[in-house]
């Protein structure tokens, strides 16, 4: 196997080297990423180690993208693994911020909603409910993203890196590898998991609302203006969606957090004494 390693830092080219020599059949290692399309016409190389920025007075890793996308116009184009990409401190905060949201968004752990649906369970052990709980924010993130992202990254579909993307690159990435029946297939998957969520979130909704009212007859004018805020939040803008739904998940997660803080040292000592008992 052939890897090519594309990085201005000499420290870090004969680092990686040293590194990967024992594991590669043959390792070259550049600086100057003009010499990539010569080597890459001459060579042929499985992978290529792109460094993201070649110019110290932007380090915003638009030159790896410039040479990225050159690398994919060829007609065989070798893997790329970008690496030492960073930039200023605001965009990191920014990456950070909307990693989190997205993964709120995703298992809502740390907005209380969760805990509506298991309290609706007809068990004697709380803590037995809460592992279950537990347990599916790990299949939504660890499980069903990953399967989901490893199907865009496989699938070789173009990404635009940078600009928002939603279930369209999922379908693209279904129909590029099986063909267009998948995207069929994938459409009703994905409306079927929208209509549950929707089901779901309304019952959510339901409960709030009655509880803050102490009535349930607040609940049907509910149902009916949470029926015309789907319809809206269906054909919206997507950035501004994201927007409000970090906004409303935000504030949701404030006084759950508190109330998790509160309630700690109760749920320490009932999942202490379920264990406990569960060894006997």
């Amino acid at each position: 196997m052939k890897i090519l390693i594309i990085d201005d830092n000499r420290a870090v080219r004969v680092s990686l080297k040293l590194v990967l020599d024992s594991e590669f059949d043959s390792i070259t290692a550049i600086g100057d990423p003009r010499l990539l399309p010569a080597l890459l016409a001459n060579g042929d190389f499985d992978a290529v180690l792109l460094d993201m920025n070649f110019d110290n007075s932007r380090l915003d890793g638009s030159d790896g993208l410039f040479w990225l996308a050159r690398i994919k116009e060829m007609p065989r184009p070798p893997a790329v693994i970008l690496i030492t990409a960073f930039g200023d401190i605001s965009l990191a905060v920014e990456a950070m911020k909307r990693g989190v949201s997205r993964g709120i968004f995703s298992n809502e752990a740390g907005l209380g909603t969760g805990s509506i649906a298991h309290a609706c369970a007809d068990t004697k052990k709380p803590v037995k409910q809460g592992v279950f709980g537990i347990f599916e924010v790990f299949a939504d993130t660890i499980v069903i993203c990953t399967l989901t992202a490893m199907v865009i990254l496989c699938s070789g579909t173009a990404v635009s890196y940078g600009t928002a993307a939603g279930a369209e690159l999922t379908i693209s990435g279904f129909t590029t590898t099986y063909g267009g029946w998948a995207s069929i297939f994938t459409a009703v998957a994905l409306c079927c998991f929208a209509f549950s969520t929707i089901i779901g979130w309304g019952l959510y909704g339901s409960r709030f609302i009655a509880f803050l009212c102490r009535s349930d007859k607040v609940v049907r004018p509910f149902f009916v203006v949470y029926s015309f805020v789907s319809i809206l939040g269906a054909t919206m803008d997507l950035g501004l969606m994201w927007s409000i739904a970090d906004t409303f998940n935000g504030l949701m997660s404030i006084p759950n957090l508190i109330a998790l803080l509160l309630l700690s040292s109760t749920v320490a000592q009932l999942t202490k004494e379920y264990f406990e008992k569960e060894k006997v």
